[in-house]
Parts: C-alpha cells; structure tokens; sequence
C-alpha cells in the first residue's frame, strides 16, 4: 500500500524479487538390448551301452546304439566319423583299437584271471564326440564289492564245510562198541556195517565181528 492523491504525479519504484528453483531433467531411458538366440547346439547320445562279451579265443567289444541330435530338435541317425575301441581291466585301459566295425576282439590272457573287464567306446561326428561303457564306474564298483562277498561267501562255506566234515570223521570214529568175549573185552566201529541192528525195547544188539566181515570198506 502506499499513498495515493487523484491529479498528482508522484514517481513509484516497484522491487521485484525473483526465486530460482532447480528442475531436475531425468535421464534419457536406457534402451533394452535385444539378444536373438539361435538354436541350441546339436548333441550325439547314447541309446543303449557297448557290451563285452568273450569266447575261447578273446574278448570282443560290440559298439552301443547312438543319436544324433541336431540343434536340439531333429533327431537323425547317427554318421558315426571315429570310433575307438579301448578294452579296461580293473578300470584302466590296456588295449586301444581304431576301427569302422562295430565289434572288434582283443587278445586274451590268464593275467585277466580274476580281474574285472570292461570296454570302452569313443564315436564322433562332425565335431562332437562321446565316450560309453559297458560298465560304468559305479557299476564296477559295485561289481568288484559282490564279488569280493561272494568270494568271501564262498570261503566261509568252505571252511565251514570242512570243519562239520573233520566233526563227523571224529564222532564216527568216536563210536565204538565195547563187547565183552572169551578173549575178553573188545572194540569194534559202531557203524551199520557191524552192528545192523540196535534193539533197545529188547535189549538187543546184533553184531557181525569184523573177523566174519573182513576188512571194513
């Protein structure tokens, strides 16, 4: 407010104040990029395991059954490029062979006596590659273990069998019958041989005396 007189000329200074107030530009969106995927990659299976099999004149590997797999979707039988043949004894490689055939044989030897086989198969295509077997390591593992029970099974039984056997030759001879002669008291092998009959009702017992039989068998 300020005065104010109708017909006077009066000089007016008018102060303007001025506030700045900060506006904030946000950032520009960054773009989202843009990945094209292509297909996934192709990839050579295995169906069914190689099998090791032997004979009187070696052992022999017989590939397993194979896939392949082209970029994940197309499933194509296989053109197998490579196929390496490795014969393993206790689980390392002691024969390697190279070939197109789909059995090949290795050499047989008594060394191989209670050890425990298997074979190894590598096939390729193109540039993919995978590797089978006829026993896994799992699986020789597991093997190995039945067979070492077994064995020890095995002697167990034996063992014990020839223990209940020494026990029964020892009670049989054990076994004698004392009989009172002229010639005084003698003994003779409680076996059905010479004692065929045991009466016990009677109080009975017949005796053939190893003079009228002979020698005993």
């Amino acid at each position: 407010m300020f005065p104010y007189s109708p017909g006077v000329t009066s000089n007016i200074t008018v102060y303007a104040q001025w506030t700045l107030i900060p506006v904030v530009v946000p950032p520009a969106p960054t773009p989202t990029p843009v990945v094209v995927s292509g297909p996934p990659p192709s990839t050579l299976k295995t169906i069914t395991s190689p099998k090791i099999s032997r004979d009187e004149k070696g052992y022999y590997c017989e590939i397993g059954k194979y896939v392949f797999l082209r970029e994940g979707r197309t499933e194509e039988t296989p053109k197998l490029s490579t196929q390496v043949f490795s014969l393993l004894l206790n689980g390392k490689v002691i024969e390697t062979h190279k070939s197109s055939l789909d059995k090949v044989s290795f050499t047989k030897s008594d060394s191989f006596f209670g050890s425990t086989l298997a074979c190894q198969v590598e096939v390729g295509q193109e540039n993919l590659s995978t590797t089978s077997y006829s026993l896994n390591s799992d699986s020789m593992a597991s093997h190995a273990l039945t067979k070492k029970k077994a064995i020890e099974a095995a002697d167990v039984k034996y063992y014990k069998d020839r223990q209940d056997a020494y026990a029964k030759k020892e009670l049989e001879f054990a076994r004698l019958l004392a009989i009172k002669t002229a010639q005084g008291e003698q003994l003779i092998p409680f076996v059905h041989q010479l004692v065929p009959t045991v009466d016990i009702a009677n109080k009975k017992v017949v005796v053939i005396p190893p003079t009228i039989t002979g020698e005993m068998a």
